[in-house]
């Protein structure tokens, strides 16, 4: 079995616009694996079924299925959470996005951190690193994005599961909306923010950001991840899981075209190259957690 799944993103050239986009997001419904297990069972499976965002797909795990048993919450792994999300967040801001526009890599700078970072409990080592490598590319990474009006960081998603319980509950799984990135530009610079909060976060040893919401037998709960927020959803009866559902940031951002569409709006287009480098920066932008693969099509 794939585990990450799939996306495929095709977009049609014409008159030197991109004119409009499909996606095709194939994921494995992991979930089905959890169904009739205890409740430990499938807490202790989960972090194993992600190369991604491991310890904050084991956190909300745990969290949800605590609050539809009504049992304490576990405790937090904080300073695991904060490598975790700073990790996906700089892999992206030193390596991803720095080719994205053309720019050399800092691969020897992430390499150094990475090998530090269980080390860095005080967040010093990451401060380092952002005041350092992280500043000498943010402005020329900006000033090779598309001017779309993307200066201001968008705000950060907000943690509510407690708005998901009707939608879960009622037995229909039609998540709410959610936050939608609409800058390439903004993107970047939002996440260079978040880079910026987690490394003092790490450094006032600040909680992690999660939320839950439970009334038995059914337990929600959300956690911060680098790409938005992760919904995990828990109905457990007897101890057992009867049903469950996880709604990842991907999963938000490429059910359908339109946030990729929103992004690549007025979008001029000078040949297919330079049409496959916007493509990048806008899947980039949305930032999906599994493999994909760009086409382009010229009308």
């Amino acid at each position: 079995m794939n585990l990450a799944g799939s996306l495929l993103v095709t977009a049609r050239v014409q008159d030197g616009h991109i004119q409009g986009c499909d996606v095709a997001l194939s994921r494995p419904d992991l979930t089905r694996l959890f169904t009739g297990r205890s409740a430990y069972a499938v807490e202790q499976l989960v972090p194993g079924l992600y190369a991604l965002c491991a310890q904050a797909q084991w956190a909300t795990a745990a969290l949800a299925l605590a609050s539809a048993q009504e049992q304490p919450l576990p405790p937090q792994r904080t300073q695991a959470l904060w490598h975790e999300l700073l990790h996906e967040t700089l892999w992206r801001l030193l390596l991803d996005w720095p080719a994205a526009v053309g720019l050399e890599l800092a691969r020897q700078a992430f390499a150094d951190w990475r090998r530090q970072r269980e080390q860095d409990t005080r967040g010093q080592i990451t401060q380092a690193l952002l005041d350092g490598p992280l500043a000498a590319l943010v402005e020329p990474c900006a000033a090779r994005l598309p001017d779309d009006g993307g200066t201001v960081p968008p705000a950060p998603a907000a943690l509510s599961p407690e708005s998901w319980c009707m939608h879960w509950v009622g037995g229909a799984w039609t998540p709410p909306e959610r936050h939608t990135v609409t800058s390439i530009r903004g993107a970047f610079l939002s996440r260079v923010q978040a880079a910026h909060d987690a490394a003092r976060a790490l450094a006032e040893q600040r909680p992690y950001p999660v939320a839950n919401w439970g009334e038995a037998p059914h337990g929600i709960a959300q956690s911060l991840t680098a790409r938005g927020v992760l919904t995990h959803a828990a109905t457990v009866e007897d101890s057992r899981v009867t049903r469950y559902a996880i709604w990842a940031p991907t999963d938000h951002h490429f059910a359908n075209p339109q946030a990729i569409d929103r992004l690549l709006a007025g979008q001029a287009v000078n040949d297919l190259a330079h049409a496959r480098q916007l493509l990048g920066q806008a899947v980039l932008a949305l930032d999906p957690c599994l493999p994909y693969t760009l086409e382009l099509q010229h009308a």
